[in-house]
């Protein structure tokens, strides 16, 4: 079973970690002009079906913003992936951007390109793409807080099934 991370957008940041290998990358989510905005959702369903053997889903939450769109898309996506991961039986687990932060730089507010920069340094990161270094950062996070993937395994078989 592997571990999914998110960093839930219209560029969504995604990394899988099955134990022995790191893949991650970016789903881009935009609509385009002959569609509906739903077509972003539609997407994002997609490309959680894309992936087998899921075992736990851990992502960065939507955080304030003075945007009222892009929060407004964060929390559709995790609305879609609330639902998927439910009716998948897979759990979940969200993190603060201010807590990632937090753990990966040190300084809650911390900008960008020392997220970046932290991604490289604690991931083995190689890319520029904000995105995916913190769904990158996520997957470190949730590694360290919650440990292995059979560590993961053992608290997936402790959760109690839904009536």
């Amino acid at each position: 079973m592997s571990s999914l991370a998110l960093d839930p957008a219209t560029l969504t940041g995604w990394a899988l970690w099955d134990g022995l290998t790191l893949l991650s990358g970016v789903w881009n989510l935009n609509v385009r002009r002959d569609e509906s905005r739903d077509f972003r959702l539609i997407r994002f369903r997609a490309k959680l079906r894309e992936f087998d053997d899921i075992g736990v889903i851990y992502f960065e939450a939507a955080g304030m913003t003075r945007f009222k769109a892009a929060a407004q898309v964060a929390g559709q996506l995790e609305g879609v992936l609330f639902t998927w991961a439910v009716d998948n039986d897979i759990p979940y687990r969200s993190v603060k951007p201010t807590e990632l932060k937090k753990w990966a730089t040190g300084k809650g507010n911390a900008p960008k390109k020392r997220m970046i920069q932290a991604a490289r340094e604690l991931t083995g990161y190689s890319g520029n793409e904000d995105n995916e270094a913190d769904a990158r950062l996520v997957l470190a996070w949730s590694i360290q807080t919650f440990g292995t993937l059979a560590e993961i395994r053992n608290w997936r078989e402790k959760r109690p099934r839904a009536a």
